[in-house]
């Protein structure tokens, strides 16, 4: 049997100790970096999620201010509308000597096609008012949605140690 190294290490005993804690340590460090990467990672990962949402969330209330801007400047002449054909309604009952108000026989037709344009405009005057409301309600939540998320990107900035 000679010749034989059966059984033998190119390292001696200490030598292997030390070979096998220090790739124990490599191992073990490695996988704390890797751990710490990947936690580094996700939470850029969960800070970039959050920022494209509250890039969303503040176009959604950006269009929505655009249709109540919209919604308000047709009302403002839907209003303005309804304004002058009450006071021409009002102008047609001229005052009576006794303090009644009447129209003169030759101006009723023309006075009913004012007075029912005038409803009609009061109607369609209400739908606005509901319709402003709603709109109003649908940008708050929307307002309040992107606040709460512009808070949560806020805070998890922080977290990070990420300064504005």
């Amino acid at each position: 049997m000679s010749g034989s190294r059966r059984g033998r290490s190119a390292f001696s005993g200490p030598t292997r100790i030390i070979v096998g804690v220090g790739l124990t340590l490599a191992v073990v460090y490695t996988a704390f970096g890797v751990r710490a990467y990947l936690r580094n990672q996700s939470t850029l990962d969960t800070i970039e999620g959050l920022r494209e949402e509250v890039l969303e969330a503040r176009a959604a209330v950006d269009g929505c201010s655009g249709d109540l801007a919209l919604a308000e400047s047709v009302f403002r002449q839907k209003d303005a509308e309804v304004d002058s054909l009450r006071r021409a309604v009002e102008n047609a009952e001229d005052r009576q000597p006794d303090g009644s108000r009447g129209v003169a026989a030759e101006e009723y037709d023309a006075y009913m096609e004012t007075f029912d344009r005038y409803n009609t405009s009061v109607a369609e005057w209400e739908t606005q008012v509901s319709g402003i409301r709603e709109t109003e309600a649908r940008c708050r939540e929307l307002v309040l949605r992107h606040n709460l998320l512009t808070d949560s990107l806020r805070q998890a900035l922080e977290e990070a140690g990420i300064e504005l």
